[in-house]
């Protein structure tokens, strides 16, 4: 199977860069400053672990079009998507997101399943940022968002996977 196209991911939102750079720092000197006073190190460990967690599964490192399958490529847990299961994909500005479902939203990026107050549904998201984005609609009506640095360019290569490799369904 070989790489075809690499596409970088958008850069971190308003509200990711402040949770990643600003609330995130301040929680850590806060547990190590608790844990220094108190003698108490299970909560600095336990800041440490929620911190691990997000950054191995939430930052979407690059999004790679393959000869058979997308990749959303991360540190640990890369997705892959065939395209017989890819029905269509478009650029969309914004998904509105209503609550979390079993999701994190806001440390090193945006992951997991998340309701859209727009599809009315729950939606899988892989992003660093919600603007700009790419709307995947699989065969089973599964919604997926991701966030590539060039939505026009990734829709753009992907469609023309998808057409070489069509096998029914509704043409993207």
């Amino acid at each position: 199977m070989s790489v075809t196209g690499v596409f970088k991911v958008a850069p971190y939102d308003a509200f990711v860069k402040t949770m990643t750079y600003i609330v995130s720092p301040i929680l850590t000197i806060f547990a190590i400053v608790v844990a220094v006073a108190s003698k108490v190190w299970i909560f600095p460990l336990m800041v440490f672990l929620f911190h691990i967690y997000p950054y191995f599964f939430s930052s979407v490192r690059e999004y790679v079009i393959k000869a058979d399958r997308l990749v959303i490529n991360r540190p640990v847990g890369s997705f892959s998507l065939p395209y017989s299961q890819i029905i269509a994909a478009k650029v969309v500005n914004s998904v509105n997101i209503g609550y979390k479902v079993f999701a994190n939203a806001g440390l090193f990026g945006y992951y997991g399943l998340f309701y859209s107050k727009d599809d009315n549904d729950r939606v899988r998201i892989y992003a660093t940022n919600l603007k700009q984005l790419v709307q995947i609609k699989t065969g089973d009506g599964k919604k997926i968002y991701i966030s590539p640095a060039e939505p026009e360019k990734f829709v753009e290569a992907l469609k023309q996977y998808l057409n070489q490799h069509f096998q029914g369904g509704e043409n993207p």
